[in-house]
């Protein structure tokens, strides 16, 4: 085994936790979490010094303390910390194959309206002069297409960094995705719609999705055969990473049962290269002590066998020993 082989590999090797997008979402969980607590504890200490106040000049105290509010409150902080679990669930079931797993861009929106309305409301219940979030929707708008800018600016980072790891490349085949009418009947596997391609690199190590917020690599080491497909039903199932079903290649993997389909704009020569190089590694991987004959041998001898212990003649002489040598003659004199 090469050792040199998982250095080699690497950039093939799996994106890894997108670390960029989830510092987004758990800020968000934590504005969400505790802004609405510290306005609900500023609320009770006004309150109180409120009440001594009234006590001290004779007046009736007045409470505005809402317990039902922070139940409330409470609830759906509880539910905050389930979407989150939930969303660290579905994100650990792609983030080994893309950079920018989906639930990472979508997770955040959805926290934001949570956190929005309840640090508007938070608010409302004590007071508490909030300019901006204040339960606006078109404030609320704005909010999110702010968080979704800044998603999408992390994302596409994050694909610049991993496309790093690439510059060594020789991209030979390069083919955008095909784009027509048949886009409809591939929705139904939802994936085109959230995962749409751009287009696709090939390498004499495999293949590279690229779509507008991801990236996906797939090493022809985890290929094992790559087919062409004229037509496919609605009911197919699959990981669509196509925008096409008349442009369709089937890629089936080692490592799911599930097969993978795109559709690149060079269909063809794209199928021809990749199953070259498929089988290319297949023979390796078959006849891994595959060897040139007559490597490691002395040269000028056949099969690695001195010329003295040839069994078809006689052997040779031995050399003659070096003859004596006389000193040289002296100096003359002057």
């Amino acid at each position: 085994m090469n050792l040199n082989e998982p250095q080699r590999n690497q950039p093939w090797n799996p994106p890894g936790w997108p670390w960029e997008l989830e510092a987004i979402a758990f800020l968000i969980l934590l504005a969400a979490l505790f802004v609405p607590m510290v306005l609900f504890d500023s609320g009770n200490e006004a309150i109180a010094r409120t009440t001594l106040i009234q006590e001290a000049t004779g007046q009736a105290a007045s409470s505005r303390s809402n317990p039902l509010s922070e139940q409330m409150s409470f609830m759906w902080s509880f539910g905050i910390v389930s979407l989150y679990i939930i969303h660290l669930v579905l994100g650990g079931m792609n983030y080994n194959k893309l950079t920018t797993p989906m639930t990472h861009i979508v997770t955040p929106l959805l926290l934001t309206v949570i956190a929005f309305y309840q640090i508007s409301h938070a608010a409302a219940e004590n007071a508490v002069e909030m300019p901006f979030i204040d339960g606006n929707p078109v404030n609320l708008a704005l909010l999110l297409l702010l968080v979704f800018l800044v998603t999408l600016i992390a994302a596409r980072v994050r694909m610049a960094r991993y496309m790093l790891r690439f510059r060594d490349e020789a991209w030979e085949i390069v083919t955008p995705t095909v784009y027509d009418g048949t886009f409809t009947k591939i929705l139904a596997q939802w994936r085109p719609l959230l995962y749409t391609p751009r287009l696709y690199r090939a390498c004499n190590r495999g293949i590279l999705i690229e779509g507008w917020t991801y990236l996906m690599p797939m090493s022809f080491d985890s290929i094992n055969a790559i087919s062409k497909i004229n037509s496919v039903s609605m009911s197919a199932t699959g990981y669509y990473f196509a925008t096409s079903a008349k442009s369709l290649l089937r890629l089936e993997t080692t490592d799911s049962t599930v097969s993978t389909f795109i559709s690149p704009q060079a269909r063809d020569d794209l199928a021809v290269y990749c199953n070259q190089h498929i089988a290319r590694r297949r023979a390796s991987h078959t006849h891994p002590g595959a060897t040139r004959a007559g490597r490691g041998t002395r040269p000028g001898t056949r099969h690695g066998t001195h010329a003295d212990t040839r069994p078809d003649g006689p052997p040779a002489p031995p050399d003659d020993p070096p003859r004596h040598q006389l000193p040289p003659p002296p100096p003359p004199r002057p």
